[in-house]
């Protein structure tokens, strides 16, 4: 976990040194801003699952994969609290998911793919660190390769 500004200073100071406390605060101030805009940023990535627009199966592997790596990153941080944001923004990903499944305007194989997809997100929240073995055996399976290959 990133150590902030102001806890860096805290040290310092601890051990005698002679700091100015207003552009400590200032630029703690600033660090702590940019942080949130770039966690912000990291979780943009739900953004396309919140949509009524379908996600393919290709568009969904990439998000996922963009999940993967975030998680990886927020697990090497140390970051918890993220984490549990992580998997709750994939559940609710999932029933976005889900709910489209249900769309009778979308076309069978729409619905299909929709179904699949929810599966997959279902995988990865339960078992991150496996999903993309998992997936690639998924994807080799012939009931995979029946329903979806011919289609794509």
């Amino acid at each position: 976990m990133l150590s902030s500004p102001a806890a860096i200073a805290r040290l310092l100071a601890d051990e005698g040194a002679e700091l100015r406390h207003p552009e400590i605060i200032e630029f703690d101030a600033s660090w702590r801003q940019a942080r949130i805009e770039k966690d912000a940023a990291d979780f943009s990535v739900f953004d396309r699952f919140d949509t009524a627009k379908p996600l393919r199966l290709t568009q969904a592997e990439v998000l996922i994969k963009k999940l993967e790596k975030l998680r990886k990153k927020l697990e090497r941080a140390g970051d918890a609290q993220a984490l549990r944001s992580l998997k709750d923004e994939a559940v609710n990903a999932r029933q976005t998911v889900q709910s489209l499944v249900k769309n009778e305007e979308l076309n069978q194989r729409v619905r299909g793919e929709q179904v699949e997809i929810a599966e997959w997100l279902t995988v990865w929240i339960r078992t991150p660190t496996l999903f993309a073995e998992w997936l690639e055996l998924r994807q080799r399976s012939p009931d995979f390769r029946q329903r979806f290959l011919r289609k794509m």
